[in-house]
């Protein structure tokens, strides 16, 4: 993928996943797009909060990666990472779109219809990360799907913005260790 294609997909995901969360949110209820983003619940202590449990379930995540079992899982997403050749603006640009945007969607739409658990599966597979015919493909799916219920259930209790903090840092950690991986 093209540099362009990275910062395209980034802003697409930036913006598009908050349109989608507004149209879901107009036609079904009475929330507007201000309400989606929960900006009176804007603090930093619940940013912060999920920034460091970003930061260390990276880290969490990372050695899971290095170990045997993930070494002959097909489609490794470290490879993938690598052949974009982000730079570490491109890796903060793209975690901060994909924290926010993603976040939006799923936290303050699509979880207030479905829950936070129905919720949490359908991120994970809306990546591409369980396939059920599969399993080794599915590997990374099961690593991440703790994160999500983390992203789901600290939506419920801390609110956006903590769910923002985790997945940026997360994504962020992730990427500039893969970009740098050997």
């Amino acid at each position: 993928m093209s540099k362009r294609g990275i910062y395209v997909m980034g802003v697409l995901t930036l913006v598009g996943f908050p349109l989608l969360a507004t149209l879901l949110q107009f036609f079904f209820t009475n929330y507007r797009i201000m309400e989606l983003l929960h900006l009176e619940d804007l603090r930093s202590g619940e940013l912060i909060l999920g920034a460091s449990i970003g930061v260390i379930y990276a880290f969490f995540s990372l050695l899971v990666l290095g170990s045997e079992l993930f070494e002959q899982a097909p489609d490794r997403v470290e490879r993938f990472v690598k052949n974009l050749n982000l730079s570490f603006w491109d890796a903060l640009f793209l975690s901060i779109c994909a924290g926010v945007g993603e976040e939006i969607f799923f936290r303050s739409s699509l979880q207030t219809f479905i829950g936070p658990f129905w919720g949490s599966l359908l991120f994970v597979a809306v990546h591409g990360y369980l396939v059920p015919w599969n399993w080794r493909k599915s590997l990374y799916g099961l690593l991440v799907l703790p994160l999500t219920f983390i992203l789901a259930y600290g939506y419920e209790y801390f609110g956006l913005w903590f769910s923002i903090g985790v997945h940026i840092l997360y994504d962020l950690v992730l990427f500039e260790a893969m970009r740098k991986g050997d």
